[in-house]
């Protein structure tokens, strides 16, 4: 790949991770005021080390894809067709059975719904189905009254913003990322991957933690409470697996999105330029500040088992 002479130490620390901590394959991309520093591609795609990661080579990025599924809101809040205190249930009836009437869209991104996770059992294949999920998410009862606290839509993100996006657009989650922020910014990543472009997916390879390593809390807490958030949020997903074609055309806007380093660093590069990338102002300033505004600060999340920090739409150190 390429990398400025200036950034020879990031090069380098790239490389590293090949050779002395047995990284499998990986893309790096900086971008600095609208120009690439750095794109750089090194190891496999697949466990058994045959096929060299490609500068074209897509991977599954979980959670990033709620900053995606953000901006498909942000979008439409830049656009003026919807308000942040906009009630959920304006453009989702539904939603306001057992006690969500009050919930905002606000309370939707900053992830203080109530909805981190669903207590019924959910059957096998269930995150396919996109009307079951959001039916079940309607249906259901939160954890919390909305607003008063926050727990990390580990898995519930993707609907819960997913389907006021659909509502409102007449598009689904990732035909309206598509068209309106993945190619305006010439991102190849994906909410809805075509069966066309599969072949170009790494295969996940399992993490395995290390011995003496000790567990946090989120762990002890999903071992030792099997009806608590985070055993559900965690385990109850109708056997989802990510690294199958079924997911990857489901748009499974909580994690299933599909891209590359490249394509991440494009997405974010408006963020950091005031809304503009390449001669196209994709966000306005004063949304992208809206944005970058903390919204959730501190205390434990109900979900993580440890003090998160949110702006809205987006996880903040």
């Amino acid at each position: 790949g390429w990398c400025d002479p200036a950034l020879e130490s990031v090069l380098n620390t790239f490389v590293n991770n090949f050779n002395t901590r047995d990284e499998l394959g990986a893309g790096l991309a900086i971008y600095r005021h609208g120009k690439c520093l750095v794109d750089l591609q090194g190891g496999y795609s697949d466990i058994e080390r045959q096929n060299p990661w490609q500068k074209d080579t897509l991977c599954v990025v979980h959670s990033c894809t709620k900053a995606a599924t953000a901006l498909c809101l942000h979008h439409l809040i830049d656009q003026g067709q919807v308000q942040l205190n906009d009630p959920v249930t304006r453009f989702w009836p539904e939603y306001g059975e057992s006690g969500k009437s009050s919930t905002t869209l606000a309370m939707l991104l900053n992830h203080t719904s109530g909805i981190p996770a669903l207590k019924n059992p959910l059957p096998e294949q269930a995150f396919l189905d996109w009307p079951y999920m959001t039916r079940m998410i309607a249906e259901a009862a939160p954890f919390w009254e909305p607003g008063t606290q926050h727990g990390y839509q580990m898995t519930t993100f993707g609907w819960l913003i997913g389907e006021v996006v659909r509502r409102v657009s007449g598009q689904s989650l990732g035909q309206y990322f598509r068209a309106n922020l993945a190619e305006p910014s010439g991102a190849d990543f994906w909410i809805g991957l075509p069966s066309e472009e599969h072949h170009r997916v790494s295969r996940l390879a399992r993490y395995r933690p290390q011995k003496g390593l000790a567990s946090a809390a989120f762990t002890r807490r999903l071992m030792a409470d099997p009806e608590g958030i985070p055993a559900l949020a965690y385990f109850n997903t109708g056997k989802f697996r990510a690294d199958s074609a079924a997911s990857y055309l489901a748009e499974f806007g909580a994690g299933g999105g599909i891209g590359s380093a490249q394509s991440l660093a494009r997405l974010y590069a408006p963020l950091a330029n005031g809304g503009r990338f390449e001669g196209r102002q994709l966000f306005s300033g004063r949304q992208v500040s809206l944005m970058a505004d903390t919204s959730i600060k501190g205390g434990e999340d109900r979900t993580l088992i440890m003090p998160t920090h949110f702006s809205l739409g987006f996880m903040k150190s």
